[in-house]
C-alpha cells in the first residue's frame, strides 16, 4: 500500500494530487484548449514539475520503481530513434510516464476522492450532452463552430459539442472531440466506480446518460456492467420497478413518435446494429480496421519490434490497406511491442480479472472499450489505464487480507 506522508501539509498535498488527476484526465484533453496552441502540454508539464517538488521525496520505494520504468522507456526510445533516425522518439513516452507518476504518487484516499470528483464532473458533462442533444433537435443550428486538432469540424450546441451530425440529430461529445471520447470517459469513470464499490444507482444513471452518444462500445460496456451487478430476484418490488420503467419508456417513445423524432433515432441508433452482408454491422466501424492492420503488419514485419516512422502519413497507408487505426494492433503498428507492452499488459489483466466471477465480468467489457481507445501514450487516457492497474493491484492485495476493495 502506498504510504501517506506525515507532513503537516498532507491535506494540501492530497488536494493538489486530486486536482492534478482531475484536470489532466478530464479537462485538458478537450479540443477547446487546442485553440490555444500548446496550452494543454504546458499546463501538464507545469503540474508535473510542481508535483515533483511537492511529492517525489515522500516515497522511496516509488522512486526506485519510477527510475527503473523511466530507464526502460528511455532505452527503448533511444533504440527507436536510432532505428528510424528520428530524435522525436526520445520524447514518445513522456506523457505515459507523467501519468504513472501522477497516479502512483497519489495516496489511496486521493484516488477515492478523485473518483468522487470525476463522477460529478462526468455526470455534469453528460447532462450537458443530453440537453445539447435536444437543443440541436429543436433549434437545429450550432451556436458556433471551430476546427478540431484532427482537422474535423466541431460544432457547439449550447451545452455540448459534436463532430457528428445528421440534420437536426447529433451524437453529442460533451467537451471532447468526438462522441466516442465522451463514451470512453463515462465508461472509464464508471469502471473505476465499480472497482471501488461506489453507489450503483449513480453509476447506472451516468451510463444511461451516456447512451446519448449512440456509441456501440458504450452499449456493449453497459451490457457487461448490468450482467456484473445483476441479481435474479422475483418479488413484488422488482416487478413494480420494472413496470414503472416500461411505462416511462413507452411515454418517451410516444413523445418521440408524435414529434417525428423516432424516425431519425431509428436511423442513427438502431441502424448501427443492422447486419450487413459482410457479417459486420454499420455501427461496427472498428473490426475491419483490425484486419487492415494485420495486412499492414504482414507486409511490414519490422513494425512488430520498431513500429512506424513518425513521418508516416497514415492517410496514405489507408489508401492501400484501408483504415488501420482505432484497434488493438495500432500500438504495435505505430511504436512496436516494447513500447506498447503496458497496453497489452493491462488488457491481459482485465480479461483475467473478468474471468474471476460474475461481479468482475465488467472488466472484459472495459477491455473491449480499450480495444478501440488504444491511446495509452496520451496523458488523459493513460491516467485511466494506470488507475485501473493500481486499483486492481490494491484490490488483489486486499482480497488476500479479506478487506473489501480500496474502501476501508
Amino acid at each position: 500500500m502506498l504510504a501517506i506522508s506525515n507532513s503537516k501539509n498532507v491535506e494540501f498535498y492530497n488536494r493538489f494530487n486530486v486536482f492534478v488527476l482531475t484536470i489532466v484526465s478530464l479537462i485538458l484533453i478537450s479540443p477547446i484548449f487546442s485553440l490555444l496552441k500548446g496550452f494543454s502540454t504546458a499546463v501538464t508539464l507545469l503540474l508535473f514539475l510542481i508535483s515533483l517538488y511537492l511529492n517525489f521525496s515522500k516515497n522511496s520505494k516509488f522512486i526506485w520503481f519510477y527510475f527503473l520504468l523511466s530507464s526502460y522507456f528511455i532505452l527503448i526510445s533511444i533504440l527507436l530513434s536510432i532505428f528510424h533516425f528520428e530524435i522525436g522518439f526520445i520524447f514518445l513516452p513522456f506523457f505515459f510516464l507523467t501519468s504513472v507518476y501522477f497516479v502512483f504518487i497519489s495516496s489511496n484516499s486521493d484516488v477515492l476522492k478523485y473518483v468522487q470528483v470525476a463522477s460529478n464532473i462526468i455526470l455534469f458533462i453528460s447532462l450537458g450532452a443530453l440537453i445539447g442533444f435536444f437543443y440541436a433537435f429543436f433549434i437545429g443550428q450550432p451556436n458556433f463552430v471551430f476546427i478540431n486538432p484532427n482537422g474535423l469540424i466541431n460544432e457547439v450546441f449550447l451545452t455540448t459539442m459534436t463532430n457528428s451530425r445528421w440534420g437536426s440529430f447529433i451524437r453529442p461529445s460533451g467537451i471532447y472531440d468526438e462522441p466516442g471520447a465522451l463514451s470512453f470517459f463515462i465508461c472509464g469513470v464508471c469502471f473505476l466506480r465499480h472497482l471501488l464499490n461506489f453507489d450503483k444507482n449513480k453509476t447506472i444513471l451516468i451510463l444511461m446518460l451516456g447512451l446519448v452518444t449512440f456509441s456501440v462500445a458504450h452499449i456493449i460496456y453497459l451490457g457487461f456492467y448490468l450482467v456484473s451487478i445483476s441479481r435474479i430476484r422475483f418479488n413484488f418490488r422488482a416487478l413494480f420497478n420494472l413496470l414503472i420503467i416500461l411505462i416511462l419508456l413507452m411515454f418517451i417513445y410516444f413523445i418521440l413518435l408524435h414529434t417525428g423524432a423516432w424516425e431519425g433515432i431509428s436511423i442513427i441508433f438502431f441502424g448501427r446494429f443492422d447486419s450487413e452482408s459482410s457479417g459486420l454491422f454499420p455501427g461496427d466501424n472498428r473490426s475491419m480496421y483490425f484486419f487492415n492492420a494485420i495486412d499492414y503488419l504482414n507486409d511490414h514485419p519490422l513494425n512488430l519490434l520498431f513500429g512506424e516512422s513518425m513521418t508516416t502519413d497514415f492517410e496514405n497507408v489507408s489508401l492501400k490497406y484501408g483504415v488501420v487505426g482505432s484497434n488493438p494492433l495500432m500500438p504495435i503498428l505505430s511504436f512496436g511491442f516494447f513500447v506498447s507492452l503496458p497496453y497489452y499488459f493491462i488488457l491481459t489483466l482485465l480479461f483475467i480479472n473478468g474471468l474471476k466471477g460474475k461481479c468482475h465480468f465488467v472488466s472484459i467489457g472495459f477491455a473491449l472499450v480499450l480495444f478501440q481507445r488504444e491511446f495509452f501514450l496520451v496523458v488523459s487516457y493513460s491516467i485511466f489505464f494506470i488507475l485501473v492497474l493500481k486499483i486492481l493491484f490494491i484490490n488483489y492485495i486486499n482480497e488476500k487480507e479479506n478487506i473489501n476493495s480500496l474502501r476501508y
